[in-house]
């Protein structure tokens, strides 16, 4: 049986990419065009210089009829000879146009090589999804007006209803051929230049939505006060690839109450280093101490301290990793928020030495990078949630985004998956999307593969989960038994 097709990816930034030699390009481009209008300038002087010249040379007298000729002479040298003013602003010109056109170049390929689909394609999937919904939407009605009909509610009572098993369509309908990062990034884009009341509509609407959530969370919700350990440590798998990070997002216990997870690595060369994982969003309500919800969502969107960031550096802090440690933090959806926002918090390299930061599916356009961290980015086309945020993610040497097309896969599970909202969204189709990174050669992917090469080729691993501690509550007069997830005391790792 033949292999399927790997998820297309493209690549944008990293240390193969091409900004910064484009900026380089522009930047000399831009210089040349300023030397080609200081020539300028200097030639007109030299064109004024030479009809004054002309003007003496009918009124000089025998005596410095001579040296007005060889003024004339120099002067026509130096606007039209070898080297002269007029030849440089020539070659100036030229060089600028040719620079500029080599930059359009390297500018081309690396909107190529930053994958996505074409308009043909994108229009044909945005009309076969509208009507696969429409279509979805018909069966489900119908399936409803069945179920509520006589012969429907007969045939359930029995235990066998065929007509409606037959009706109801089979799980969501496509959708990601209309909404998608593309279609929701242009709204996103879109509020973040509209200005409301001296801040952008996408502002606005974020720190609406942090109020609101913020202000159910006081009423209904635990308040988080520390992280403590799950149950004892235990050994784990070495994540040695893009796709190992992926599954150990993918399979990350999901406690009611939320876990992050830090696994101690000791590497090929005697170090320990850490990873942090941190799951996305999964609570929407105001009842659970779970930090990854809708409050964290907004928080973070909004340049503020979230409770699930506090949840991962208290983690860190628990784990007692030393301050010159190598730290790498991995995250989905809100996890990459979260991963990405403490990177840039001011002061935290003080505390822990956060060398990389990977994401998946996550909108971290508009968070803040820093120098000497490595970001990697993984996203897809058909995926609406990492476009919202402000904006594409940056590109430099040190931020590699890797764009999947993981309806293209060759895995029809995969493709079916990556159609619908919630399966484009899911870790399962990024896992597909981490193990078509993994066979990529470019100078991108290479560089961060051997950025990282301290943490995938480590020879052992140990796993510690860390949940929300929940202080009691009341109830009548008595409080309510400790629903702290059983501490364990956890021993501090050899330096």
């Amino acid at each position: 049986m033949s292999t399927p097709e790997p998820v297309p990816v493209g690549v944008a930034g990293g240390a193969g990419g091409t900004q910064a030699v484009t900026e380089d390009l522009a930047s000399a481009s831009a210089v040349l065009s300023r030397a080609g209008d200081a020539l300028d300038t200097c030639l007109r002087a030299l064109d004024s210089c030479a009809a004054l010249l002309d003007d003496a040379a009918r009124d000089a007298g025998p005596a410095v009829a001579g040296a007005v000729t060889r003024a004339d002479a120099a002067v026509g040298h130096a606007r039209w000879g070898f080297g002269g003013v007029g030849a440089l602003a020539r070659d100036a010109d030229d060089l600028g146009v040719r620079l500029t056109a080599v930059a359009r170049t390297y500018e081309e390929a690396e909107e190529r090589a930053r994958g996505g689909i074409g308009i043909a394609t994108s229009v044909a999937r945005a009309a076969h999804d509208a009507v696969a919904t429409q279509t979805w939407v018909t069966r489900t009605a119908m399936g409803l007006g069945w179920a509520i009909s006589v012969p429907g509610i007969v045939g359930r009572l029995m235990g066998r209803d065929p007509v409606g098993e037959a009706v109801m369509p089979d799980g969501a309908p496509p959708m990601t051929g209309y909404i998608n990062r593309g279609t929701v990034g242009t709204v996103t884009g879109a509020l973040g230049t509209d200005v409301i009341m001296d801040q952008s509509a996408y502002d606005a609407v974020v720190m609406a939505l942090l109020g609101a959530t913020r202000g159910l969370d006081a009423l209904f919700e635990d308040r988080y006060t520390a992280a403590v350990p799950r149950g004892p440590r235990t050994r784990s798998e070495v994540a040695t690839s893009m796709e190992d990070l992926a599954s150990s997002l993918a399979d990350l216990p999901a406690p009611p109450e939320g876990a992050v997870a830090i696994d101690e690595l000791m590497g090929a060369d005697g170090k320990r280093r850490y990873v942090v994982t941190i799951p996305g969003t999964a609570d929407w309500g105001h009842r659970s101490v779970n930090t990854a919800d809708g409050e964290g969502n907004a928080a973070v969107a909004a340049g503020q301290e979230s409770d699930a960031m506090r949840l991962a550096v208290d983690a860190m802090e628990r784990m007692g990793i030393p301050r010159d440690a190598e730290v790498m933090l991995v995250g989905h959806s809100q996890g990459g928020m979260v991963s990405t926002a403490i990177a840039g918090v001011e002061g935290i390299s003080e505390r822990f030495t956060i060398t990389d930061v990977v994401t998946f599916g996550s909108p971290v356009g508009h968070l803040p990078r820093v120098d000497g961290v490595r970001y990697a980015h993984v996203e897809d086309v058909s995926d609406m949630v990492p476009a919202l945020d402000k904006g594409a993610n940056p590109e430099s040497a040190n931020v590699t985004t890797w764009t999947g097309d993981a309806r293209a896969s060759g895995d029809k599970t995969v493709a079916a998956a990556a159609a619908t909202v919630l399966g484009a969204h899911a870790m399962t189709t990024y896992r597909a999307t981490g193990k078509a990174i993994d066979g990529l050669d470019d100078a991108s992917t290479k560089a961060w593969r051997d950025g990282t090469k301290g943490y995938t080729t480590s020879v052992s691993a140990n796993r510690t989960l860390f949940s929300p501690a929940t202080p009691p509550r009341e109830v009548g007069s008595q409080p309510a038994p400790q629903r702290e997830p059983e501490p364990v005391p956890t021993p501090a790792p050899s330096r």
